[in-house]
C-alpha cells in the first residue's frame, strides 16, 4: 500500500474514533433528555425574520419539526464532500424528541435543500442551539489560534451537546485528532 494512502486510512480511523469517544462522553447520559421545546421561531426563525435565504440549520430544524413539534438538536456534522475542506452547506443533524423515546431523526441538508431524511434508533439529549452560538469557521479559526495547530488540515467538524454541562461543543477533526471547541460565543 502506497504511504500517502495508509496515512489517510489511518488518520479517517484515528479521527473516527475519537469522534465517537467525544460523541460518548458528551452523551453518556442512560436516558434522553431534552430540553424544554423553544418555540418553532426561536429555534428556526423564518427568512422574512432576518431578510435572507435559510441556512442548513433552520431547513434541517423546519424538517424536524415536521417530524415531531417538540424535536431539538441532538448533534450536527459535516458532510465528507470529497473536497479539501469541510462545505458550509453540506450538513447531517440528529435531532431527538421527548415524544419519541430511543428513535431519532437524521437530516442531511447541502446547500438550502434536504437531501434525505428518516427516522432512526438513537438515544442522545438535545437542545436548542444558543442564540450565540460559534460557527463551524469561527470554531475552525479558534483551532487555528491554538499552539501546534496553527497550520493543522482540517478533516470535518462536528457540534455536540454535553448534557451533564449544558453546553453545546465543536470537535474540529484534524490528522493529530479531534480538538473540542466550546462553541457558546463568550
Amino acid at each position: 500500500m502506497p504511504r500517502p494512502l495508509a496515512f489517510l486510512i489511518i488518520g479517517i480511523v484515528i479521527c473516527a474514533a475519537v469522534g465517537s469517544a467525544l460523541f460518548f462522553f458528551f452523551s453518556r447520559d442512560a436516558s434522553p433528555v431534552v430540553s424544554p421545546a423553544a418555540p418553532l421561531e426561536e429555534r428556526a426563525p423564518s427568512p422574512e425574520a432576518w431578510g435572507g435565504e435559510p441556512t442548513a440549520r433552520e431547513v434541517a430544524m423546519r424538517a424536524a419539526v415536521a417530524w415531531q413539534a417538540d424535536a431539538m438538536l441532538a448533534t450536527v456534522q459535516s458532510d465528507d464532500t470529497g473536497e479539501a475542506t469541510p462545505r458550509e452547506d453540506a450538513w447531517t443533524f440528529l435531532f431527538v424528541s421527548a415524544s419519541v423515546p430511543g428513535k431519532g431523526y437524521r437530516v442531511q441538508v447541502a446547500g438550502q435543500r434536504v437531501t434525505e431524511a428518516a427516522e432512526i434508533d438513537y438515544v442522545a439529549s438535545g437542545a436548542a442551539f444558543p442564540q450565540s452560538f460559534l460557527t463551524a469557521a469561527e470554531a475552525v479559526e479558534a483551532l487555528h489560534r491554538l499552539p501546534g495547530y496553527e497550520q493543522a488540515e482540517v478533516l470535518g467538524v462536528e457540534a455536540v451537546y454535553g448534557s451533564s454541562n449544558a453546553t453545546w461543543y465543536w470537535g474540529v477533526k484534524t490528522p493529530r485528532g479531534t480538538v473540542s471547541i466550546e462553541a457558546t460565543k463568550k
